[in-house]
């Protein structure tokens, strides 16, 4: 066969059938010969010579190399942000897999269709400075699908998005999760989580290799649901070979990956840095101590939890048998839920989340007592009976008027005439509606949080504590906050008119008694 011939085979690609290019790429392949025998640091050192070779560098130069042998066909990297793993993988390694297979098509994957674009194209020309693959310049410039002179090819995608007929023998799936809100968002998750299954692991050809890389963000992310998927395919499962690393060398806390897995050994001793001419120690150390909990857990070490939150401290919080007679201020406030269950695209919608809170002075330190809570996720009809019970439980138990109960008002069209008919159905009970605090949760709950950290916040003993407590724990990355957006709104409010009044006692006749 002749470059001629070659050529028109290569040309006709695009008007073949997924089959048929398979084929003919198989046969390209077998009648092309190969590029000059080249390490990928060999590569790298030609198309990118400022590229640094720190020791997590050799690591990865060593596995990747597997996956050009074909010894390994599952790669997954965990790595801290800012140390080099878009540029290591997304960009050199695909144009250097494109190099050693000119005739194979590599699938790379981002969090959105524009940034896998761009690493894409960063690919294309390494690739172009040592081969010229692209000599059509329109192939350089295409931004989905860029077809080579030799007969394979790039095609690029963001996460959620379709994905051209093409397959791959290389699938590159690089920070998969935009940010930590998506990371906590569950329909976000369910998303990714379908995708990766339904769409970009199907483009893989018969004994491709799929390379990881990720920053963790989420407990939930989909990481995690990839390794659990492992997990539980056993021993029919393909193995996945990890490298984790983390920022700062934890010995203490052991990586928890599935049995079916092979970790990579770390050379490093307890509280080394990863890279210390890039990030030395000392700089590690004082971002740790400006950085929440939370995201050093999961950005830095790579290891995502939500064990006592990064903003509320819950061990501080001092359980007590009752609620103070004598307060400053007494409110119920109310998140809604703006979903019904029936209409929830995930079958876990929002709670509606009513929380009862007090303002005492005791010993002159004032102090906040979560009195109550209530949660449920109800069709609108049951949510409004549930919010009826609280306000007649509010009555029975602090006296007729003497809670304020706030309806924080609900988004959009329909938002008004909801809250209007919550209102509605709380009679006899003087209830407020409020507008919306904004989108800002986390400076929302800034002041209830400082409080509990500060160990002023009592909570009633109840069945609903264990939850709440879960709830403020993982905040806000929990998979719901309107339990933490309710209590945040009933602090909020204590401050607004802090008169000094008597309640009655538990069990005590109200004063003017009513059909509670």
């Amino acid at each position: 066969m002749n470059g001629g011939q070659i050529r028109g085979l290569i040309e006709a690609l695009p008007k073949m059938s997924a089959v048929e290019r398979a084929e003919v790429c198989r046969l390209i392949e077998h009648v092309t010969p190969a590029p000059p025998p080249l390490t990928f640091r060999e590569f790298v050192k030609r198309v990118e010579p400022a590229y640094t070779w720190h020791r997590h560098n050799e690591v990865m130069h060593d596995r990747v190399m597997e996956l050009i042998r074909g010894t390994l066909t599952r790669l997954a990297v965990f790595m801290p942000v800012r140390h080099g793993k878009s540029l290591t993988f997304s960009q050199l390694f695909t144009a250097y897999y494109q190099y050693c297979f000119p005739q194979r098509f590599v699938g790379l994957a981002s969090a959105t269709e524009p940034l896998a674009g761009y690493h894409a194209h960063h690919s294309k020309m390494y690739l172009q400075r040592i081969t010229n693959a692209f000599s059509d310049p329109r192939e350089l410039a295409r931004v989905r699908l860029s077809l080579s002179a030799r007969g394979g090819g790039l095609w690029s995608a963001g996460v959620g998005g379709s994905i051209i007929g093409f397959g791959a023998s290389l699938l590159v799936a690089d920070d998969l999760v935009k940010s930590a809100a998506d990371a906590a968002s569950k329909p976000i998750q369910i998303r990714n989580n379908e995708w990766w299954e339904s769409t970009f692991t199907t483009r893989a050809q018969p004994n491709a290799a799929i390379l990881l890389v990720m920053t963790r963000w989420h407990p939930n992310d989909i990481t995690s649901h990839i390794m659990r998927m492992t997990a539980a395919g056993g021993v029919h499962a393909d193995p996945w070979h990890i490298i984790p690393f983390d920022a700062i060398r934890d010995t203490k806390d052991p990586w928890d990956f599935p049995g079916n897995c092979t970790v990579e050994a770390d050379w490093r001793s307890d509280g080394e840095a990863l890279s210390p001419l890039q990030f030395p120690i000392e700089r590690l150390i004082a971002k740790r101590a400006v950085t929440s909990a939370h995201t050093w857990a999961a950005v830095y070490q790579q290891r995502p939890r939500a064990k006592d939150g990064n903003i509320f401290k819950v061990g501080k919080i001092i359980e007590v048998p009752t609620f103070p007679a004598e307060t400053t201020g007494i409110v119920r406030y109310w998140d809604t839920a703006a979903t019904s269950v029936a209409d929830s695209l995930t079958g876990d919608p929002d709670y509606t989340a009513g929380v009862r809170m007090s303002s005492s002075l005791i010993e002159e330190s004032r102090i906040f007592t979560v009195e109550d809570m209530v949660a449920v996720q109800q069709e609108p009809s049951e949510r409004n009976a549930s919010m009826k019970l609280a306000a007649d439980k509010d009555a029975r138990d602090r006296g007729r008027g003497r809670v304020k109960t706030i309806i924080e008002n609900q988004a959009g069209p329909g938002g008004t005439k909801a809250t209007a008919n919550m209102i509605g159905a709380m009679a006899p009970h003087k209830v407020e509606g409020r507008p919306n605090p904004g989108t800002d949760k986390e400076l929302t709950a800034d002041g209830f949080a400082s409080q509990v950290n500060a160990g002023n916040v009592r909570i009633v003993k109840g069945e609903w504590n264990a939850q709440f407590i879960l709830w403020l724990s993982g905040f806000p990355f929990a998979d719901h906050d309107d339990a933490v957006d309710a209590a945040s709104g009933a602090f909020n409010e204590l401050f607004v008119a802090p008169v000094a009044v008597t309640v009655a006692a538990a069990g005590v006749p109200l004063e003017d008694p009513y059909d509670v």
